[in-house]
């Protein structure tokens, strides 16, 4: 099933959803000692704050999806890996917290997106699918394949892809490196 909260949804204990889906459509907030185990569940966030720097544990088999539609603010340290994170159509992701963004399986985003925090690693494949993600200046790593049908900026951030990259929008790297091991 779907547990759905319209408000506030702060994790100041361990918060377990094993399977079914998590709809969190206010804020969320993750004091010092939180947990939250997702198991193969699901969760789409859409509050104006996901704040999950305060969280001891992340542990997830399943999607986060962040879906405000509008400005939306992401705060994680370097206890939040998520498995598979989608960033929704309309939405305008910053990234921040005290680590960059960690994904074990697969990114994707559909919107504007803004990394920050130290450097980010994606195992899996990253998509840019619409929109822009805005490296800021970060380092990026991509395990699996990139495909770029957006856009993608690094500023002085390195991006390196160990698969095949499909740049289909436009890849902007002013004083930054790219490291394309795959294919191109």
């Amino acid at each position: 099933g779907t547990l759905r909260v319209d408000g506030t949804t702060e994790i100041d204990g361990t918060l377990t959803a094993t399977g079914g889906a998590l709809d969190l459509n206010g804020d969320v907030l993750a004091a010092g000692t939180g947990t939250l185990t997702l198991g193969t569940g699901n969760l789409t966030a859409s509050g104006a704050t996901v704040a999950l720097n305060g969280l001891t544990a992340l542990t997830s088999a399943g999607t986060v999806t962040l879906d405000r539609g509008a400005a939306q603010a992401l705060n994680v340290n370097s206890n939040v890996a998520f498995n598979d994170l989608v960033v929704a159509a309309g939405s305008v992701i910053t990234q921040g917290g005290t680590a960059g963004l960690s994904v074990g399986n697969d990114l994707t985003t559909n919107a504007n997106v803004t990394l920050g925090g130290g450097a980010s690693a994606v195992t899996g494949a990253l998509s840019v699918a619409s929109g822009t993600l805005d490296m800021n200046g970060q380092s990026l790593t991509v395990g699996g394949n990139a495909t770029l049908t957006a856009n993608l900026t690094t500023g002085a951030g390195t991006l390196t892809v160990t698969g095949t990259t499909e740049i289909d929008g436009v890849l902007t790297a002013t004083g930054g490196a790219l490291n394309l091991d795959g294919n191109l």
